[in-house]
């Protein structure tokens, strides 16, 4: 893809297709729960994280979930450096 990272984790569901400008659900979905699974194959207009971030929320409830916990965990470590930093700030004083 060009343009901006592809970091979100919305990206392990889906893969974008510049041609097309779509982008398509890789979830392996079944008929039932013992029968053979095949790639949903949804395609969404474009390749926008949030919007993509719907499709499982409806249609693929526990990779939903799986995703929001892959979201808090690189959220959490996002913000773990500028935590340590402000523990190691020193304060100087002027008076």
């Amino acid at each position: 893809m060009s343009g901006r990272k592809t970091e979100s984790p919305v990206w392990s569901y889906f893969a974008y297709d510049p041609s097309t400008d779509k982008s398509r659900c890789s979830v392996a979905v079944s008929n039932d729960d013992e029968g053979p699974t095949h790639e949903c194959g949804a395609l969404l207009n474009g390749k926008n994280a949030t919007n993509l971030r719907n499709h499982p929320r409806y249609k693929h409830r526990s990779e939903y979930d799986e995703l929001v916990t892959l979201e808090q965990k690189r959220t959490e470590q996002k913000e773990e450096p500028w935590r340590q930093s402000q523990l190691n700030v020193k304060v100087c004083s002027t008076y």
